[in-house]
């Protein structure tokens, strides 16, 4: 996805990323990753999904990834 509002309006090169969000207390990562595609996206995604290794940033912020 690409992000919002007028900073990033004509920047297209490198801008590019994945929906994200934190999860609800227990919440199953694939429910978060599901619920933050629809919020941020619409259609929700079918088919069969792989969980990604997660990694740490620079700040310290685990992310978990799928496809």
């Amino acid at each position: 996805m690409h992000p919002g509002g007028p900073f990033w309006k004509n920047k297209h090169d490198h801008t590019w990323s994945i929906p994200k969000g934190e999860g609800a207390g227990d919440e199953d990562p694939l429910a978060t990753a599901r619920r933050e595609f629809e919020e941020e996206v619409g259609p929700l995604p079918a088919g069969d999904f792989i969980a990604l290794e997660p990694i740490v940033q620079k700040g310290n912020k685990k992310v978990t990834a799928g496809q």
